[in-house]
């Protein structure tokens, strides 16, 4: 017999829930101090838990498609981070959004957050370019006196090694974040702020 998985998630080990695993459209929330956010998880060929038929879903979308077909599993998360953190060098992909007219103060909900017109998408994987496409440059840039964004160049000076590091302009922008971020003054220098969110996908494979 295969082995089964039981998928769970939530605030802390005491408080978990069973995720709907390949379930796209019903994604877990987590509304705490410390996380504000969003879980989906992908396993190929899933068996899942004899005692709960509800997450037995057995693919996703997301591995019929070129960005996923070599993955067997994905763990994708979007939150509103508080705290810098060793993600941007560890995650697969990362897409990072600076909403900076967007009022997410205190006592916002998650889903309120969600709910923003500024908020980023929840990419489901149901086309070919409906994804986590690479890109943290908005970390690295400011507004100027004229509300423009404007490169901080106390972060990284040179404009066309920022771009490298956006998909959109540069397949192989992944390898290009791991390598800038591998220097430590780069660590230190790049920070998260409450205006940041990041949508990231943990899995196992490795930028192309």
């Amino acid at each position: 017999m295969p082995p089964r998985l039981r998928i769970s998630a939530g605030p802390d080990a005491h408080r978990l829930e069973r995720l709907a695993v390949n379930d796209d459209e019903h994604f877990t929330i987590i509304d705490i101090e410390q996380f504000q956010g969003r879980i989906t998880v992908r396993v190929k060929d899933f068996v899942g838990d004899e005692e709960d038929s509800s997450n037995r879903t057995s693919s996703a979308t997301y591995f019929n498609h070129p960005y996923g077909s070599s993955m067997t599993y994905s763990i994708q998360v979007q939150d509103q981070p508080w705290a810098f953190s060793p993600l941007l060098a560890t995650m697969y992909r990362v897409q990072a959004h600076r909403l900076y007219e967007a009022d997410l103060g205190t006592g916002k909900s998650a889903q309120d957050c969600f709910e923003h017109e500024d908020w980023p998408p929840f990419p489901n994987g149901k086309s070919e370019t409906d994804y986590i496409h690479d890109d943290i440059t908005p970390l690295l840039y400011n507004l100027d006196d004229d509300k423009n964004p404007a490169l901080n160049t106390d972060i990284e000076e040179n404009e066309d090694v920022v771009q490298k590091m956006n998909e959109k302009s540069n397949p192989q922008a992944p390898r290009h974040r791991l390598s800038w971020i591998g220097y430590a003054k780069n660590r230190k220098n790049i920070s998260l702020t409450e205006k940041d969110v990041l949508t990231f996908d943990f899995c196992n494979g490795y930028p192309a």
